[in-house]
């Protein structure tokens, strides 16, 4: 079958127009951006810098942790993109979902999850199109030593 829609002109245009859109560097629809972690991390995380940023800032940007072990020198932090103007309850949660998260747009926030999120926050981190996990490692002096973003499956 593939080999039919290649021998056919219509299936040759399609190749060129993936071949040229992959060279020019197309990765996703026009006005869709990336969440990728570097891109997470330069929109909203631009701020976490290894060695400069004190767990002082950290909470009072992001909330106490998700999660924390040894003796909370290490510290997680469950993040998803939220859109705050959106009205997220359980009467119109389905309406919402079938419509998808939608474009990122400017007052698009990442958010931190609470280690007991309230019923809306639940329903507002199914509604995400991504999560993510945000793990730092904190000094003797509550300094952040190194810090990783991954993307979190759900």
């Amino acid at each position: 079958m593939l080999t039919a829609l290649l021998r056919s002109r219509a299936g040759r245009a399609a190749c060129c127009v993936i071949a040229l859109c992959a060279a020019a560097g197309c990765q996703s629809a026009p006005g869709f951006e990336q969440l990728t972690e570097p891109a997470i991390e330069a929109r909203w995380l631009p701020w976490l810098r290894d060695a400069q940023t004190t767990r002082q800032e950290i909470v009072r940007t992001l909330g106490e942790p998700t999660q924390s072990y040894e003796g909370d020198r290490l510290v997680a932090y469950h993040l998803y993109l939220s859109n705050p103007k959106q009205v997220v309850t359980p009467t119109n949660f389905s309406t919402r979902y079938l419509a998808g998260f939608g474009k990122i747009q400017p007052d698009t926030q990442l958010c931190a999850e609470p280690a007991a999120p309230s019923p809306e926050t639940e329903l507002r981190v199914l509604l995400s199109p991504a999560t993510y996990g945000l793990v730092l490692v904190y000094d003797r002096g509550d300094v952040v030593r190194a810090h990783t973003l991954l993307w979190r499956a759900r």
